[in-house]
């Protein structure tokens, strides 16, 4: 693979630890650092005013949260409800998509990425340790129930329901109701046409 030239900007930046990834900035120049600090600073705001704000919280449920975390890099769907406190992986938010219809009760959270542990060993030092990085699907009428802690690479069916303060580790199928800590599955559900 190629090296490519660094910028003055980047060595500069790397120097005070301010910056790391040659292969995302290593061309970097003064006036896209400022405009990428700007733009990290602006999520960061309005994160924090999607995550608790309760200023106009009707509309901040179905309208005003979807499109700031569409802002900040999810895919989001149509009629999306998120609740106050939901903790969304903003570095990684871009690997998170969210159907249509889809309900978020309060304080929920999606993590994008967590510590390998695959090779972990004793005595080995945990800081070292690199980030196993998946993605989350929630599909079309999902709800995630109130506390629900959502896993990399998970993908909620069509339908699920995920109950109040559930580990979702693995795969949800559609149509179905889970919960507990791990997520097991409570029942499935009946199609409208069966009473």
């Amino acid at each position: 693979m190629k090296k490519t030239k660094q910028s003055l900007t980047f060595k500069f930046l790397k120097r005070f630890k301010l910056i790391s990834s040659e292969e995302k900035f290593g061309n970097i120049s003064i006036v896209s650092f400022i405009g990428f600090v700007f733009k990290r600073f602006l999520v960061l705001l309005l994160y924090k005013y999607s995550y608790s704000s309760m200023l106009l919280d009707s509309w901040n449920f179905k309208f005003i949260r979807a499109r700031i975390w569409r802002f900040f890099g999810c895919k989001v769907g149509k009629n999306v409800g998120i609740g106050n406190n939901v903790s969304v992986d903003y570095g990684f938010a871009y690997l998170i998509d969210i159907g249509d219809n889809v309900l978020i009760a309060n304080r929920s959270l999606f993590l994008c990425h967590k510590r390998d542990l695959s090779k972990f060993r004793k005595g080995d030092d945990p800081s070292k340790l690199g980030y196993k990085v998946a993605g989350i699907t929630l599909e079309n009428n999902c709800q995630i129930g109130m506390g629900a802690v959502i896993l990399p690479g998970v993908t909620v069916g069509e339908g699920a329901v995920v109950g109040a303060n559930s580990l979702v580790a693995r795969n949800v199928e559609p149509w179905t109701i889970v919960a507990g800590q791990p997520a097991r599955l409570i029942r499935r559900i009946e199609d409208k046409n069966d009473d």
